[in-house]
């Protein structure tokens, strides 16, 4: 953060801070608090000799850049999304009663450029997910779950960011055979974060770790738009695959000049579990719409969002929100190793990111009373 914003946030202003970091005035311990809080670090911090620094900390490779673009700081709330998700990845191998030995048979199997559908069915197989397996959703959550479900089942701890702009990142995957990881940002639509999962899963079977937009290039001219492209190309032949929307009954007689309602694209969209611009996407690949009519149907639904703005579901139980937040597989190691005495009580509540007086809540809702089941998790 620049002087002006941690000032800001700190509730001094900037000149007081500046004399605060050159010593010629000191901070109240309760504005020393104020401090840690803002800064994120803990308050012994600030009596260390020397500035700390994260040990072992590395940025991901980032795949959101055009080629125009310059580089440039992340915003902090990123910054320590990443230590977070890289702290907990951790915690997982150290904590574990028996980490797994056997690397996860997916992560780097399959190389650039191979068949979308070749790819896009093995990534089916791995994850258990074929057709017939999501006719039982009934809405968006009831999808996002099922997939978080398959992928955790494969030994991924599936994460959410918090406070981040969909706009900075939408994914993030750590692909490392142990314990591999992936976090999407929880201010995105459920349809948006399920594409994000598939997505960042063709990462991992890529072996590449790093950060993701989504972004849709027609042209990649670098090696970051590629593997962008590669992804998304698999992600929607993984959500939508190419028999089954071909011979969907709305489609069969279907070709590229097809005018489109609205009606039929929803109707669509509905029978695979997918936002309607993933079915425009994928009519277009196939020869069933034009790229001009893609388009148009692109800001035609970025419009309807502006417009409906964000709707908050109301407000989410504490409990929800941690294993939210953190996943249950990684929930389920942390509490396990409380329980087997392997870590403190601090411990536990600074790897839940919560108090203790929640744990009851967290742990009846990992105890088999399919009390996860819809709504956001």
């Amino acid at each position: 953060m620049d002087l002006d914003e941690a000032a800001g946030k700190i509730g001094v202003k900037a000149g007081r801070l500046r004399e605060w970091e050159t010593g010629d005035k000191r901070p109240t311990i309760i504005q020393a608090r104020k401090m840690s809080q803002v800064y994120r670090r803990p308050l012994s911090a600030f009596y260390l000799p020397e500035r700390p620094t994260a040990m072992g900390f590395s940025v991901p490779h980032d795949f959101r850049r055009l080629p125009k673009d310059q580089p440039s700081d992340l915003s902090p709330e990123l910054i320590a999304e990443l230590r977070r998700i890289e702290y907990l990845r951790d915690a997982a191998i150290e904590i574990t009663e028996e980490p797994p030995e056997e690397p996860k048979r997916f992560v780097g199997t399959i190389r650039l450029g191979e068949s979308a559908e070749i790819v896009a069915h093995r990534a089916m197989e791995f994850m258990g997910m074929p057709m017939s397996a999501r006719r039982h959703w009934r809405t968006p959550y009831d999808a996002l779950n099922g997939w978080k479900d398959a992928i955790e089942w494969q030994g991924v701890l599936v994460m959410h960011l918090n406070r981040v702009d969909v706009d900075e990142v939408r994914g993030i995957v750590i692909a490392e055979p142990i314990f591999p990881l992936i976090a999407v940002n929880g201010k995105d639509s459920p349809n948006g974060r399920i594409f994000t999962l598939i997505h960042e899963f063709i990462h991992l079977m890529l072996g590449a770790t790093g950060m993701s937009n989504m972004r849709l290039t027609r042209r990649p001219r670098t090696h970051e738009q590629r593997v962008e492209q590669f992804c998304n190309r698999i992600a929607g032949e993984v959500l939508v695959p190419r028999q089954a929307l071909l011979s969907h009954e709305d489609v069969r007689s279907a070709s590229g000049t097809t005018d489109w309602s609205d009606e039929t694209i929803s109707d669509l969209a509905n029978y695979f579990k997918v936002s309607r611009e993933v079915v425009v996407r994928r009519l277009v690949i196939l020869g069933r719409a034009t790229d001009d009519f893609y388009r148009q149907k692109r800001l035609q639904y970025a419009r309807e969002r502006a417009a409906a703005g964000k709707s908050t579901g109301g407000p989410m139980p504490m409990s929800r929100r941690i294993i939210r937040a953190i996943g249950q597989p990684f929930a389920r190691i942390v509490l396990d190793a409380y329980h087997r005495e392997a870590i403190s009580s601090s411990d536990l509540a600074e790897m839940l990111g919560a108090r203790l007086k929640h744990l009851r809540a967290v742990e009846d809702l990992l105890g088999g009373r399919n009390v996860l089941t819809g709504g956001d998790r």
